[in-house]
């Protein structure tokens, strides 16, 4: 397990519209100059199969949107 490294994983469909802002911050993330211990990988769609590279981290950031159809989304 890597301890010391973030990994900031971004999800989502480009192409299909509001899904893909995770692709979105994760280009705009790659641009910056963060420190060598953080990854910023591209997860695209692939769901379960990202388990295996996931169990490597211990501190994970996912960036997804998802379509809300729900009442009050205050609570």
């Amino acid at each position: 397990m890597s301890d010391d490294r973030l990994l900031i994983l971004g999800l989502g469909n480009i192409l299909m519209g509001d899904d893909g802002i995770g692709m979105h911050i994760i280009n705009d993330l790659k641009k910056l100059n963060l420190p060598d211990s953080i990854d910023v990988i591209d997860g695209g769609t692939p769901g379960i199969d990202l388990i295996d590279m996931l169990s490597t981290y211990r501190n994970v950031i996912l960036v997804d949107a998802i379509k809300y159809r729900g009442g009050d989304s205050s609570g």
